[in-house]
C-alpha cells in the first residue's frame, strides 16, 4: 500500500469542492501555490506565478466536409491519423487557465459556462470559478475545512488527489450524502460533516473488437449502473472512456456496484454518455458485470455500431 503523510494527501491541490445546482455568493481570497500535478489539471511557473491550465471538457463531433477551407476532407482525415487521433471526427478540447500570482487567483477564459456544464451533463463546462461553480476549501493539516458562502442544493466532492486515492464516502451528522445533495440556507452555519477517501482504488480495463474479431481503436466505452436512479448527474457510477494507442481503455475510481453496465459504441454525441435515453437504450446491447471495492477488472467487449 502506498504510504501518504496527512501534509501529503490533504494539503496542496486536495481540497474539498462543492459540485453546483445553484448559484452562492462570491468569495475572494489568495492562495498559496499548489506545487503539484493533479488529473485534469496542468501546472507550470513563470517566475514567482503559478500557472494552471484546466481541462473543462471537450466538443466531438463528426467532421464535416468544410471543416478546413483550404483543405480536403481526405487531407484533413490523413493528419488526424498522423496525429494519432480518429477519423472523421473533430475533437475540441477547453482549456481556461488560471495564473497564482501569490496574492490573487486570476482566471483567463471562464471556460464553456454553467449552461454547457448542464446541457452535456457535465460533459463540457466542468470549471466553474467563483460565484456560479466550485468552492473550494483549503484542507488544513488536522484535516479540518471549512466552505463559506453556500446556497442552494450542493454536491460535495474531493479534486486533487493522489492518483492511489479516491473519494470512498460523505459523511453529514451520521449519514451517507455521496451521492446526494445538500441544502445550505442563508447563513446557517452547519457541522458534521466527514468526508472519507480510500487507496482502494478499481481499475476497470479491456479492449474492443468488431463481429468479424478485429481489434479496433475507434469507440467509447460508456460504464452504468443497470439502476436508473444511480444515472442522476452528476454521477460516480457513469463514467466513459476512448481507447489509447494499444486499443485498450481504462476507468478507474468507479464506486463498488453488484450490477454494473458496459457498452462500446462506435460514436458518441456531445454529452450522450450520460444522457438516460441513451443509457436506457444501450441497456439490452451491454455487457453486464461486477465490481467490487477497490477490484481490478479486463473486459473484453463487441463494438455496437449505432
Amino acid at each position: 500500500m502506498t504510504e501518504f503523510t496527512r501534509r501529503r494527501l490533504l494539503a496542496g491541490a486536495a481540497a474539498a469542492t462543492i459540485a453546483p445546482l445553484a448559484a452562492g455568493s462570491p468569495v475572494h481570497a489568495a492562495a498559496p501555490p499548489a506545487g503539484t500535478q493533479a488529473p485534469g489539471w496542468y501546472r507550470y511557473k513563470v517566475g514567482s506565478f503559478e500557472v494552471t491550465v484546466v481541462t473543462d471538457g471537450v466538443n466531438r463531433f463528426k467532421l464535416p466536409d468544410n471543416m478546413v477551407a483550404n483543405a480536403t476532407r481526405d487531407e484533413v482525415n490523413a493528419a488526424l491519423l498522423a496525429a494519432h487521433m480518429e477519423a472523421d471526427v473533430f475533437v475540441g478540447p477547453y482549456n481556461p487557465i488560471v495564473v497564482n500570482t501569490g496574492a490573487k487567483l486570476v482566471v483567463i477564459d471562464t471556460g464553456t459556462g454553467e449552461a454547457a456544464h448542464k446541457a452535456s451533463k457535465g460533459a463540457n463546462g466542468q470549471f466553474l470559478p467563483g460565484p456560479l461553480g466550485n468552492r473550494p476549501a483549503r484542507v488544513e493539516d488536522d484535516g479540518t475545512f471549512v466552505l463559506t458562502g453556500l446556497t442552494g442544493q450542493k454536491f460535495i466532492r474531493v479534486n486533487g488527489l493522489p492518483q492511489e486515492w479516491t473519494l470512498k464516502a460523505v459523511i453529514f451528522n451520521g449519514v451517507d450524502v455521496t451521492d446526494s445533495a445538500l441544502e445550505f440556507r442563508g447563513s446557517t452555519e452547519n457541522s458534521g460533516l466527514q468526508i472519507i477517501v480510500t487507496d482502494k482504488v478499481s481499475d476497470l480495463n479491456g479492449k474492443v473488437t468488431t463481429a468479424k474479431g478485429d481489434i479496433t481503436r475507434d469507440y467509447t466505452v460508456v460504464v452504468f449502473p443497470d439502476d436508473p436512479v444511480k444515472w442522476a448527474f452528476p454521477s460516480r457510477y457513469v463514467k466513459t472512456a476512448r481507447a489509447d494507442q494499444q486499443g485498450q481503455f481504462r476507468i478507474k475510481a468507479l464506486p463498488p456496484e453488484d450490477r454494473y453496465l458496459a457498452v462500446a459504441v462506435d460514436y458518441l454525441e456531445d454529452g450522450e454518455g450520460t444522457d438516460p435515453q441513451f443509457l436506457e437504450q444501450m441497456k439490452s446491447r451491454a455487457t453486464r458485470f461486477t465490481l467490487a471495492d477497490g477490484e481490478a477488472k479486463s473486459l473484453d467487449l463487441k463494438i455496437v455500431n449505432r
